[in-house]
This record gives C-alpha cells, sequence and structure tokens, in this order.
C-alpha cells in the first residue's frame, strides 16, 4: 500500500485528526511529496494512524491524515484484527488500540506496536523484513 506525505508536522491538521494525545507542535521525519510504503494501519483512540518507515529508517506511527491515500487493494497477505479498545470505556478507551490491519505481528502480537516504539530488536526485524518485502512488490508492480 501507498501513501503521498502532503504534510510533517501535526499542527497542520484538525485537532480530531491529532487525537487526545496528539501534540500540536509535533513534527515526523516525512518528507513531503514523498510516497511511502504503508505497511500497517490502526485506530488509536479515535484516529486514524500509519505505520511507515520515516526518513531515519524507524518504523513511524502517524495520523493518515499526513498523507493522500488513493483508492487500493490491501497488500497480499494483510489481516486484521479488532481490539479490546472497541469495548472501554472511560481514559482507559484514550490509550488503546481500537483495529489493526497489517503484516501478521501487528495483529497477532499485541505488543508489536509498543515493542516497535520502544525499539525491541525483535520487532524492528520484522519491521525491517516487512518493509523490504512492501518495497520490492512495489518495485516488481512499478517495473
Amino acid at each position: 500500500m501507498r501513501a503521498l506525505c502532503l504534510h510533517n508536522a501535526s499542527g497542520e491538521l484538525p485537532d480530531e485528526q491529532r487525537g487526545r494525545f496528539g501534540r500540536i507542535d509535533e513534527r515526523f521525519d516525512l518528507s513531503v511529496g514523498k510516497v511511502y510504503d504503508v505497511l500497517a494501519m490502526g485506530v488509536f483512540e479515535s484516529v486514524l494512524q500509519v505505520l511507515v518507515r520515516d526518513e531515519t529508517g524507524a518504523p513511524c506511527f502517524c495520523p493518515a491524515a499526513l498523507f493522500k491515500i488513493d483508492e487500493q487493494l490491501f497488500p497480499q497477505g494483510w489481516r486484521f484484527a479488532l481490539r479490546d479498545g472497541v469495548r472501554l470505556a472511560g481514559r482507559r478507551s484514550w490509550t488503546e488500540w481500537v483495529a489493526v490491519w497489517g503484516y501478521a505481528e501487528i495483529t497477532s502480537d499485541e505488543r508489536h506496536m509498543n515493542d516497535l516504539g520502544e525499539r525491541v530488536p525483535k520487532a524492528l526485524e520484522v519491521f525491517e523484513r516487512e518493509y523490504l518485502k512492501a518495497s520490492s512488490s512495489e518495485e516488481e508492480s512499478a517495473g
């Protein structure tokens, strides 16, 4: 799945696209005008987030509103999982993933997304493997 970066600062988005905990001054290591491979998506609180490899090479969950994402098929092998966050209420519902789409570990291992954020080596290895698969399949379909 591919997405064109339109913004790299949360201040360029409406409040509802940042979520309750999104900072208005947050900048993402993304290049405006560049097309990124989307490795996964998820709903956190009420904001659709995408997982991309940022300009530092690291995994980056960021609001989908930073991108233009045209209609396209989901990549082969993507899975879907509905998380407990959909049933939560109160403050805890502000800090839980509601739903996720993407590669197997993203949907089957509830710790994987947190491990990416904490830069756990095993999670980063999985992320890099999935990034290489996504980028090579895009090259094959383009060429």
